[in-house]
């Protein structure tokens, strides 16, 4: 039987919350159209064992692929390659799929053509639970893709998207290998070869929050900032050299805004050492060089203080003085050189970090 959906899930040291995530697979009664592929990334501990047992118990639907660490671009490029699926969608290890959602979301692919679809996802912290949903009244439209404003669909994430297969198979989509955050790469390469697009009020997916050691906390990314830096590098480069469509432009460079939004967070906020006070000034150039991104990071508050409040009540260091001055110095236009700028944010750091 032919499959309609290829979920992959990169996994690595997961074997806490592995079964939950398959767990959450394997109930749907459409089940048979489904193809789990489980992308062991070189885990230390019982994941590939569990992934097997899985394997054992549903053949035909559940998968186990062991591979060399690569982290977590590398995984996801061996989904692509291995996947036989007509869609394709990404699904964490330590997260889950609503059972019934997924059901539903089976059922609409077996009746649609389509490019990119957008489901809803839920965002869990503990008791709180926050849904990211497409505006009501583009549900169950099929556009043209170059119609469509992304900024205007809170679940345009991963967790949101999915893709058709033969969309990154055909046009060698990569992530980049042993570096985080390459989940930004997977939303916005594929986006060049996107015609159409339609989005289902659908719940999927229910990402969980609050483990130690997950990329969103502010001690990964304070480690992370390198790995931030490269995909923005590949993302400035993208847009520079190709000559893009207005339209798709406005797309990818909303996602090149929003990456460095948080890059730009993570350093005046929390880590706004020598080194990475060098690498803002880069990507800052880099922005200037992008028509109209400077725009775009003013507009959204990227460069200020858009995160700064939810991040202080749990954080007692911070730079976030250094982060709101910044943002007054660019939106107010202040004309400083960057030998003089540098010189002003490293005083200010010295003086901020600590207290």
């Amino acid at each position: 039987m032919d499959k309609i959906l290829t979920i992959i899930i990169p996994t690595y040291n997961m074997e806490s919350l592995l079964p939950r995530c398959l767990d959450s697979l394997v109930k749907p009664q459409c089940s048979e159209f489904l193809e789990v592929l489980v992308i062991n990334d070189g885990s230390k501990d019982n994941s590939l064992s569990i992934a097997r047992k899985y394997e054992s118990e549903y053949t035909g639907i559940i998968k186990a692929v062991d591979k060399e660490n690569g982290n977590y671009g590398s995984a996801v490029n061996k989904g692509i390659e291995l996947a036989t699926g007509k869609y394709f969608r990404i699904l964490d290890a330590d997260d889950y799929y609503d059972n019934k959602g997924l059901s539903i979301l089976i059922n609409e692919l077996e009746n649609i053509n389509v490019d990119l679809i957008l489901t809803n996802y839920r965002k869990d912290r503990g008791a709180q639970k926050v849904y990211f949903k497409s505006p009501e009244s583009s549900i169950g439209h099929i556009y043209d893709f170059d119609n469509v404003d992304i900024d205007s669909y809170p679940n345009f994430a991963m967790h949101g998207i999915t893709y058709k297969t033969s969309i990154l198979k055909n046009n060698n989509i990569r992530l980049q290998h042993g570096i985080s955050y390459t989940d930004t790469e997977y939303c916005f390469y594929p986006l060049s070869y996107v015609k159409t697009f339609v989005a289902l009020d659908i719940l999927v997916y229910c990402y969980q929050l609050g483990r130690p050691g997950q990329t969103v906390e502010i001690s990964s990314q304070i480690k992370s900032v390198a790995s931030m830096v490269n995909i923005i590098d590949r993302m400035y480069y993208y847009l520079k050299d190709n000559n893009i469509e207005e339209r798709l432009f406005k797309k990818l460079r909303s996602i090149f805004c929003n990456i460095n939004g948080l890059c730009f967070m993570t350093i005046l906020c929390f880590d706004g050492s020598e080194k990475n006070m060098t690498l803002l000034g880069k990507l800052r150039k880099q922005i200037d060089d992008i028509s109209g991104a400077q725009d775009i990071m003013l507009g959204k508050n990227l460069f200020g203080v858009r995160y700064y409040k939810s991040y202080m009540q749990k954080k007692k260091k911070s730079n976030g003085l250094l982060y709101s001055f910044y943002y007054k110095l660019v939106k107010k236009g202040v004309a400083l050189s960057w030998a003089i700028r540098d010189k002003v944010f490293k005083n200010i750091s010295h003086n901020i970090v600590g207290k």
